[in-house]
């Protein structure tokens, strides 16, 4: 385990703190109950930096579990009661990442819409943007599962029925490396497939660091 602190990170300690609660809510995620026979309902974007679009992620069995999501086409939806997730092209999905949509409800037990981290990270793309500015928007809209991370409870009412971002990094697709993509960036990121500018590094070792340490406290 890397011994990491935020404090040995440069930059603004705003950002830094976002880091660290970032991660701390995908450790949570490691508690929730499993939902056994329950698919999610999963609809893929393209990503307009790489290009990369549904037809990637269907050609690649490793992308999606398949026993607990299934695609379905973009802009199409669920069934009543079904949860639903968006995803980038050019991201890689792994069961427990999946564990927010099949275990959170809203305080009336209905099923909750979701969208991975890449996702808002790609609507906030803006002609030069401040990647630290974007993790810290992405940190304050997380903060409304903080309470039904960690008592695996019920999202307060006066959230939906509004897109949730999905508390966990996904895995950045190997195959998706053209246009503006991050050439060889494989493995999960927090928040982009397509790396966070030259801080970004440091930013993912943080993540990765204060995942670690939580994990171990709650599990």
């Amino acid at each position: 385990m890397s011994d990491l602190s935020p404090a040995s990170v440069p930059g603004p300690a705003e950002v830094r703190e976002a880091v660290v609660r970032m991660a701390r809510r995908e450790a949570a995620v490691h508690t929730l109950p499993a939902r056994h026979g329950v698919t999610v309902p999963v609809t893929v974007m393209p990503c307009e930096p790489c290009g990369a679009d549904e037809s990637l992620v269907r050609a690649s069995p490793m992308a999606l579990p398949s026993d607990v999501a299934r695609l379905v086409p973009w802009r199409g939806g669920g069934g009543a009661g079904e949860a639903q997730l968006t995803m980038l092209g050019c991201e890689m999905l792994v069961r427990r990442a999946l564990l927010p949509a099949l275990a959170l409800r809203d305080v009336r037990g209905d099923a909750l819409t979701f969208r991975t981290r890449g996702v808002a990270w790609a609507a906030r793309l803006d002609g030069g943007r401040d990647p630290g500015s974007i993790i810290v928007e992405a940190n304050r809209e997380e903060a409304c599962l903080d309470e039904a991370l960690t008592l695996g409870g019920a999202v307060p009412d006066a959230v939906p029925p509004r897109v949730l971002p999905l508390p966990c990094g996904t895995r950045s697709h190997p195959e998706a490396g053209h246009g503006q993509a991050a050439a060889g960036m494989t493995g999960t990121r927090f928040l982009s497939p397509h790396g966070l500018g030259p801080r970004g590094p440091l930013w993912e070792l943080l993540y990765r660091s204060c995942l670690l340490e939580a994990v171990a406290a709650v599990v």
